[in-house]
């Protein structure tokens, strides 16, 4: 579930940007790769993308020994543009 905020603000250099509000619900019927530790994280990508270890990931708490992870979380980003997108992933926990 996404949800953008009404109110915008104008950058100095005249684009609007707003908060963005990701809210992340569950996962069902994950592939069982091993401990079934599940996280989820994300981030928002600018243009041009940038590369992976620049990216500003939000992470949710790990679920554990469960296929079928449910968060409940939200995670807000500001200074969201409208060409902008949303990465979304779903990992394993390493021990």
């Amino acid at each position: 579930m996404l949800d953008r905020a009404p109110t915008h603000e104008e950058r100095q250099d005249g684009a609007k940007t707003g908060v963005l509000t990701v809210k992340v619900v569950k996962v069902t019927d994950l592939p069982s790769t091993g401990l079934g530790n599940a996280f989820c994280r994300v981030a928002v990508v600018s243009e041009p993308p940038s590369l992976e270890n620049e990216l500003e990931w939000q992470q949710s708490t790990v679920k554990k020994r469960t296929r079928n992870p449910r968060w409940e979380e939200e995670f807000q980003f500001s200074n969201v543009k409208g060409n902008e997108e949303l990465r979304i992933e779903v990992r394993e926990q390493q021990q």
